[in-house]
């Protein structure tokens, strides 16, 4: 069974999204900050991530990400943002980093489309590792990649008008 990561400051959404993951037999797990999420990747080697943009008090959602692809690259990584245009939301896909983006909208929608995702990656891990797959994202991500991010990001940040 597939182990997902779900990192997002709202505590509320968290625990909603965990019981409905657990009634649903759905192995997921929660974080609310990048430290606890990343100490989760270290611990539990999750197959999926999800993590929210804004996190307060850290770094953003895409700096995690990175992290997240750089410590284990054959995990599917994909951002959540209530805040994020879908402008923004696709010259983020631009950048290679992540496997998708997606709107946070009510708390249903997103708890339905984090399921299908968690689903879809299960039927996806029944076909066994693409290890060619895996050994292009583990070159995948180079200096100047990582330059553009980060542009991006700051970019985001100050026009959000929300620091990391």
């Amino acid at each position: 069974m597939v182990l997902a990561l779900f990192i997002d400051d709202e505590k509320a959404l968290l625990d909603s999204v965990k019981t409905a993951a657990s009634l649903n037999n759905i192995n997921l797990v929660t974080a609310q900050s990048w430290d606890d999420g990343i100490a989760l990747v270290h611990v539990l080697a999750p197959d999926i991530v999800f993590a929210d943009y804004n996190l307060p008090g850290s770094r953003h959602g895409l700096m995690l990400l990175l992290e997240i692809k750089r410590l284990r690259p054959s995990v599917k990584v994909w951002l959540v943002s209530a805040y994020l245009n879908d402008e923004d939301l696709s010259q983020i896909m631009e950048l290679g980093v992540i496997d998708g983006a997606m709107k946070k909208l009510d708390p249903m929608a997103t708890m339905e489309k984090l399921f299908e995702l968690i689903r879809n990656t299960n039927s996806d891990a029944a076909t066994g590792t693409d290890w060619v797959a895996f050994a292009d994202a583990v070159v995948k991500f180079n200096d100047s990649q990582q330059d553009k991010l980060e542009a991006f990001d700051a970019l985001l940040t100050n026009r959000l008008g929300s620091g990391p």
